[in-house]
């Protein structure tokens, strides 16, 4: 396995960010990437923005040092959720904002990063309607791309029967 010192990440309109490795240790993805493609020269970094993947790699830079374990999974309720202060940058963030650092987060792997952000957009959606909802986060602005084409549930044809 390959663990070079830095790792380039390029995002979806070839901006590259050159950071050291040990910032992205907790990204599984990342982490994949090295143990397969490490001795590619960069890791693409698809439908994330230079702003978002900024804001991403100040969250690890931020928690680079940390010695707790990685979470296995960020929705696991036997591990509390913890408010850390240097976070504070994620929590006063605008709503489109949110959402875009979510699923960059998602698409990285990032279970902390996960988990906060998707706490900080819970906390905001409690107790509002679908449509308030939809106003704050405005979904129907997603690229086609972003949209998961496959509908795992199957399609529900005529007489109400599930498709797939």
């Amino acid at each position: 396995m390959s663990d070079p010192a830095n790792i380039t990440l390029v995002t979806m309109d070839g901006t590259t960010f050159t950071v050291p490795s040990a910032y992205l240790h907790r990204s599984k993805l990342v982490q994949d990437w090295l143990r397969s493609e490490g001795d590619k020269q960069a890791m693409e970094v698809k439908h994330v923005t230079p702003f978002v993947l900024q804001g991403v790699l100040n969250f690890c830079e931020i928690h680079a040092e940390d010695t707790s374990e990685p979470l296995a999974d960020p929705a696991d309720p036997t591990k509390p959720f913890e408010a850390d202060p240097r976070d504070d940058a994620f929590r006063g963030m605008p709503d489109d904002q949110l959402l875009q650092f979510t699923m960059a987060a998602d698409i990285l792997q990032i279970p902390e990063l996960v988990r906060l952000t998707a706490q900080e957009m819970a906390s905001r959606i409690d107790g509002k309607s679908p449509d308030q909802i939809r106003a704050m986060f405005n979904p129907d602005d997603l690229a086609e791309e972003d949209v998961d084409s496959d509908n795992e549930m199957g399609e529900v044809g005529e007489e109400g029967a599930i498709s797939k």
